[in-house]
């Protein structure tokens, strides 16, 4: 009895995976395959991200750091981290897609998946640029040297490339585990928030000189507010929550609540911005540091309502 009881747990912790060389099925030990990709996957992000360190050593010069001091988007470091992220990203992926970190054949499941897989990569060249802008004026305030922070940005940058890498070319966005569950659900925020944010600025500019009245502000706010949750919505339903055992997210009750759950997010998020950021408290400075706080924890609100209430 004991014997068999040994012999499932190890085929437990085995994973079958087609050799392509000898066409045939192997076994490999869950531990030593999760060993290798991780050995493999961050061993491809620091060497990568020591390429982009070393690179700017060589080609950058102090005016490029030094336009940072104003506070304002500099073009210079624009025009840098856009092809740079670009490079290093394509660079990671096709690595991966040739040595096979989890020994994984990389396909896409779903046509629809390869626009997915561009989109995000390209979102994760946006974030890039605005890391980098952040963390080199920071880097004067702090006294941290500059390309560190460059080395830094490279490494959270391929760090989520190779995660979107997963999704959708080894079909991660099927997985119903809690990690990638999360991913996905960050994932489709960052989305509805760049819809939200796209909305709002194009209907308060469509008022012209009217723009900075509060009817306009409220219009655009509104306007901006629906389009996110719209987004939000779909993408919930059809991406992140694949552990859902009833349909009852998408019935016309199940949208309403998932409306009422995201303005309670809202309002939140409002209450925590009028806390910390007003003149009668103490600011944190940057903003950004209240802009953080903000998100994290609207966004853990968000995740816990609707897998507790929603997509249960």
């Amino acid at each position: 009895m004991s014997e068999e009881l040994n012999k499932n747990e190890d085929q437990k912790d085995e994973v079958q995976l087609i050799d392509n060389e000898k066409n045939e099925i192997v076994k490999v030990k869950k531990k030593r395959l999760v060993l290798r990709e991780t050995l493999i996957s961050l061993g491809l992000i620091v060497i990568i991200s020591l390429i982009v360190f070393v690179m700017a050593i060589v080609n950058l010069d102090e005016d490029y750091f030094t336009i940072a001091k104003d506070y304002t988007f500099a073009t210079p470091i624009f025009i840098h981290c856009s092809y740079l992220g670009v490079i290093i990203e394509t660079l990671l992926c096709l690595l991966c897609w040739i040595i096979r970190p989890s020994l994984i054949k990389p396909f896409f499941k779903k046509k629809v998946y390869i626009f997915l897989f561009l989109l995000f990569q390209i979102l994760g060249v946006f974030a890039f640029i605005l890391m980098n802008q952040i963390l080199i004026v920071s880097a004067y305030k702090i006294n941290m040297n500059q390309l560190l922070s460059l080395y830094i940005t490279s490494l959270i940058t391929l760090a989520y490339s190779y995660l979107i890498y997963k999704l959708f070319c080894e079909n991660f966005i099927e997985n119903k585990g809690v990690f990638y569950e999360v991913f996905r659900f960050c994932l489709v925020g960052l989305v509805a928030a760049i819809g939200d944010y796209l909305f709002t600025t194009l209907v308060r500019f469509s008022f012209v000189n009217l723009k900075d009245t509060w009817y306009a502000t409220v219009v655009a706010v509104t306007v901006g507010f629906l389009v996110g949750v719209t987004i939000n919505y779909f993408l919930s339903v059809f991406m992140v929550y694949k552990n859902t055992k009833s349909n009852f997210s998408k019935t016309k009750k199940g949208v309403v609540i998932f409306v009422l759950l995201s303005a309670v997010g809202l309002f939140i998020g409002y209450a925590i911005e009028l806390l910390l950021y007003n003149d009668k408290v103490y600011k944190l400075e940057p903003y950004i540091a209240v802009f953080l706080i903000r998100t994290i924890v609207v966004m853990v609100y968000n995740y816990l309502s609707r897998k507790f209430i929603l997509f249960r």
